[in-house]
């Protein structure tokens, strides 16, 4: 009887690659040696890491082993407090205490990924690691999150305290951010699953000691109290210009819970926000950016017949999501309008664009404009909870960035009225052509309580 030893290596290789799938991988690494490597390679290429495990790391990956890994979510605990206290501001003392567990923890991540840098050199180069940074203090409760923590004051211990950076008497030792800078990195994550937000600076001292960062993703919460968000929002815009210049593709999702928000109540940006995310654009080939900063400010200089003086083009962008409040059944459709014109004509100015679409979505209603070409036809759509018509302009300023840029005539469809609204997270879900790229999977999960959305065909 033919054994396994009997197969063509071909036949044995597709199998162990199809056993791959299973998420016991670790039982198949010690069958035998020949299966070890195929099924190592699988199990560390990404690993959750505790923060205090961080000395073990050396061990647990050595040799070929570190060239396979891929991802690290690396989870920061906090200090714990009385579980009583949860839905409570933290004090002063308490800020502290984590801002020093929060850095000593990344530190020693950071000590222990720049001396692999150091060795990777002398064995050659390998693909970049995807970093993902998970914090929250064991006494944070596990299913709660953003405003299902807040107490009928508007009160609570996740919107009162960002995490800032303490370096104390470390700064001398790390790089010219402080942190040790860390070549191997080149995607950064801090998604919706945090307990805990990052101040503006914190975030720009960290993703600047990754010199060769390619990829962020960021999802921070919107602050309750709109005057809390002012002054966040213009922080942000301070330290955005000095994100670094590596950086190709940036995707923000600013989360909300429009259920919740008086319809009444307009959640307006910082307009430097905007002006500062349209000067970062033109250095990167993606950017997807939603309730973050508003369209209506990246498109500034565009809104007159010729742009303004000195205006520069984005030589690489391929793929834009932005948002604006002006797509809202309240507003007047002239103002929607222009804004659409003002697109149209930014639009000339990137040669390499392939999909652009700008949305809004309330608890209210929702519409989105979708401009795509990528098939051998490009295609303009509009839809929405309310009766609007684009203006010939807008879709003449369209059809001419096809032509310039595509090559392509521009197919512009009927406007379509949506009808049984369910809600803004069902409307990004399953109405976005770029659901699945300005919104990462783990977080779709959270937010539709199930299997995350439909894959984008984008």
């Amino acid at each position: 009887m033919a054994g396994w030893n009997d197969l063509p290596a071909e036949i044995r290789l597709m199998v162990l690659r199809m056993a791959t799938n299973d998420k016991k991988l670790s039982n198949y690494t010690t069958v035998c040696k020949e299966w070890q490597p195929v099924f190592e390679k699988a199990n560390f290429r990404a690993i959750t890491l505790l923060d205090d495990e961080v000395s073990e790391l050396n061990n647990i990956l050595q040799g070929r082993r570190r060239t396979w890994l891929r991802r690290v979510c690396f989870h920061i605990r906090l200090p714990r407090y009385r579980k009583k206290l949860s839905r409570e501001p933290e004090t002063e003392e308490e800020q502290d205490a984590n801002n020093a567990a929060f850095t000593n923890s990344l530190w020693h991540l950071f000590e222990v990924l720049a001396a692999w840098d150091r060795a990777r050199v002398e064995s050659g180069p390998s693909p970049g690691l995807e970093l993902e940074l998970q914090v929250y203090s064991p006494s944070d409760p596990k299913k709660l999150t953003g405003e299902a923590l807040l107490r009928d004051d508007g009160e609570n211990r996740f919107f009162d305290s960002d995490l800032d950076l303490d370096f104390d008497d470390k700064a001398s030792l790390g790089g010219p951010c402080g942190l040790p800078e860390v070549e191997s990195v080149t995607g950064f994550r801090f998604l919706r699953r945090n307990r805990r937000s990052l101040t503006p600076a914190a975030f720009l001292f960290i993703i600047s000691s990754l010199p060769s960062l390619t990829d962020i993703k960021l999802e921070p919460w919107h602050q309750v109290d709109q005057h809390g968000q002012e002054t966040l929002d213009r922080e942000s815009a301070v330290h955005m210009p000095f994100w670094p210049a590596t950086l190709k593709k940036v995707s923000i999702f600013e989360h909300f819970d429009a259920f919740r928000r008086d319809p009444e109540e307009v959640q307006e940006k910082c307009p430097q926000l905007g002006r500062n995310l349209y000067r970062l654009s033109l250095r990167l080939e993606e950017c997807y950016i939603a309730k973050f900063a508003d369209a209506w400010d990246f498109f500034e200089p565009f809104f007159g017949q010729q742009p303004s003086p000195g205006v520069r083009g984005w030589d690489h962008l391929c793929r834009l999501s932005l948002t604006s409040t002006f797509i809202d059944e309240r507003e007047d459709g002239e103002s929607l309008n222009a804004l659409l014109l003002a697109a149209g004509r930014a639009a000339r100015y990137m040669p390499q664009l392939r999909l652009f679409e700008l949305w809004n979505a309330e608890s209210y209603g929702a519409g989105v404009f979708l401009y795509s070409g990528i098939s051998e036809l490009a295609t303009l759509t509009w839809k929405s909870t309310w009766e609007f018509r684009m203006d010939d302009g807008v879709k003449a300023r369209w059809r001419d960035a096809a032509r310039k840029h595509a090559g392509k005539d521009l197919v512009v469809e009927p406007e379509e009225l949506l009808v049984n609204y369910r809600g803004p997270m069902r409307f990004i879900h399953f109405k976005l052509a770029t659901r699945g790229l300005i919104l990462d999977p783990t977080s779709s999960t959270d937010m539709m309580g199930k299997a995350a959305f439909p894959p984008s065909v984008w």
